[in-house]
């Protein structure tokens, strides 16, 4: 009895198959059904069953040798349990090609945390003299509303400690200011430094989340003396003669 030629084909096609379960394989495509002969661009050609890919062996043959195998008019196909068997042609034989761009997944589109409100701090002199009062501005903006807004005094030193009192009891004092839930707040104050020194304003604000800002600064050089209490002298007391004694004479 003759074995039809496209027989062979298949038997060692699935030959190949369970060979290949043994080793190591590379996985499929999963938008590839079981069934399938699939060329890469090199040229291999690959079988699709199981959920991996098999090399497909095939015999060199010239045109006769190939039509003198009866055609059976039938495609290879997936049948019952994965095995391989013929059937009619598939749909997908003339659909467009398969790519991956099909499977791609959408980026989830995170939401931003709520940012911080804006602060900017300002004055109408950098460079002042001990009692000179100057006017120290904190203006802040936040996308749905501010609680407050503060600044304070500090001084810079060579180990970035920005913590440091100035000494100065009008810019190491509290200054804050309720902003009511406003998308908008600024405050004006009036400060009169008495102590010489380097300086830096800084400021910042906090929303109705309590999310604050991070503290934004500015300079402040305060030149001159300090002033020097003057101690008040109290009133002279002017001395008094003594009664003369009773009983002396008159002179």
């Amino acid at each position: 009895m003759r074995i039809p030629r496209w027989a062979g084909l298949l038997a060692l096609a699935v030959l190949a198959f369970w060979l290949g379960r043994g080793s190591e394989t590379l996985s499929a495509q999963p938008l590839l059904p079981d069934g399938v002969f699939v060329r890469d661009s090199g040229g291999t050609a690959w079988l699709i069953i199981g959920g991996q890919r098999a090399r497909v062996p095939f015999m060199p043959a010239n045109d006769d040798v190939i039509n003198s195998v009866p055609d059976s008019g039938a495609w290879v196909v997936q049948g019952e349990g994965g095995t391989l068997a013929l059937g009619g042609q598939p749909d997908y034989v003339n659909a467009a090609p398969v790519s991956m761009q099909a499977t791609a997944t959408p980026t989830p589109t995170v939401a931003p945390e709520d940012p911080p409100p804006t602060v900017s701090i300002q004055v109408d002199d950098t460079r002042i003299q001990v009692g000179q009062t100057i006017s120290i501005t904190v203006i802040a903006q936040d996308n749905k509303g501010i609680e407050w807004i503060q600044w304070e005094g500090t001084i810079q030193e060579d180990d970035d400690n920005d913590n440091k009192a100035t000494g100065d009891a009008d810019l190491d004092a509290e200054h804050r200011h309720d902003c009511d839930g406003q998308t908008q707040c600024a405050f004006v104050w009036q400060v009169t430094p008495k102590t010489p020194g380097q300086y830096v304003l800084r400021a910042r604000g906090r929303d109705d989340a309590g999310t604050r800002s991070e503290w934004t600064s500015i300079d402040l050089r305060v030149t001159g003396s300090a002033a020097t209490a003057t101690p008040t002298q109290g009133p002279t007391a002017t001395p008094t003669s003594a009664p003369a004694a009773s009983g002396s004479p008159t002179p």
